[in-house]
């Protein structure tokens, strides 16, 4: 069972991820996680994961970004 997380969301929320429906076509998975109980858990979740994604010193961010793709889409994931 998925949770609607879109019914949850405050007015400002709504808005922002009706921007991001028409400018992709969709609102990605990680905006919503990041959006749903912002207050308990998005702001954290969303600063670990630019410290694991940034704070790498061998890979410049556009190899970061190619990783996350690639790791996306074998674990068939629409990121």
């Amino acid at each position: 069972m998925r949770i609607q997380i879109e019914r949850r969301l405050s007015p400002v929320q709504r808005a922002l991820l009706a921007v991001w429906k028409l400018l992709i076509g969709r609102v990605p998975g990680p905006m919503l996680v990041v959006s749903y109980r912002k207050r308990y858990f998005g702001n954290y979740w969303a600063s670990c994961m630019q410290e694991g994604m940034r704070a790498a010193r061998y890979w410049n961010r556009g190899e970061i970004e190619l990783f996350a793709a690639f790791t996306s889409k074998v674990n068939s994931c629409t990121y």
